[in-house]
């Protein structure tokens, strides 16, 4: 038996499928058949922050830590829990410590833009996003840097991100999750609402982080977000 199918299978069961059940007898099958992967345990911390199971999410990104000390994406990962739970200050010193030890990792400055957006620091989130497009492209880095833009009464520039998506979309897939971000850029509930029933139709693998996603705060006491999640 391979432990890393089985760690595949268990993200597309958590992902895709939404079978959390059957996503943790997956993560736990792979883990007991190689207790040294350090890539099962991570994966599996992030499925335990996405239900906001913090703790067991932060335990597990300490193992896989232990089991890769050297890995700048285990390094950084380290303050997802406090991210998605809300301590930004936590959060923020983790991500400022990896980037030091690894100031050329473009994931560690899109998570500090990430705290910068989670607390209304529009233009030091732009810079952060801004620094890390170039290697993690107009998806991942874009679609966050777009909502910074009209959040920091920037619309021409958001409109650009929003016309770099739309250009995007006819040549390649671009999650939904991607648009509704550009939405609550600049305010639109209903329009995000629409794109985020759009990433429910095609399980956006991205929706299973819209309960701990702080770009959807302002949705949270809107019955139907409710229902979404």
């Amino acid at each position: 038996e391979s432990s890393r199918a089985h760690t595949v299978l268990a993200v597309v069961s958590s992902q895709f499928e939404w079978n959390w059940p059957a996503a943790d007898e997956y993560f736990e099958r792979a883990i007991a058949l190689d207790p040294n992967d350090a890539t099962a345990y991570q994966w599996r911390a992030e499925s335990y922050c996405f239900r906001r199971q913090f703790d067991r999410c932060a335990a597990d990104l300490r193992e896989a830590l232990a089991l890769d000390p050297l890995s700048p994406m285990l390094d950084t990962a380290q303050g997802l829990p406090a991210r998605f739970s809300g301590q930004t200050d936590r959060a923020r010193r983790i991500f400022e410590d990896a980037l030091r030890r690894h100031p050329t990792f473009a994931l560690a400055e899109l998570e500090l833009g990430f705290i910068d957006s989670a607390e209304g620091r529009w233009a030091d989130a732009i810079e952060h996003y801004e620094r890390a497009r170039p290697a993690l492209g107009p998806i991942l880095a874009g679609a966050p840097l777009g909502v910074a833009y009209a959040r920091a009464g920037r619309p021409e520039d958001a409109r650009r991100i929003l016309d770099d998506l739309t250009r995007l979309s006819a040549t390649q897939y671009v999650p939904p999750i991607a648009f509704a971000h550009q939405a609550m850029g600049i305010g639109d509930h209903e329009l995000a609402l629409v794109w985020l029933e759009r990433a429910l139709v095609v399980h956006d693998d991205f929706i299973t982080q819209m309960s701990v996603d702080h770009h959807y705060r302002e949705l949270h006491d809107d019955p139907r977000f409710r229902s979404m999640m």
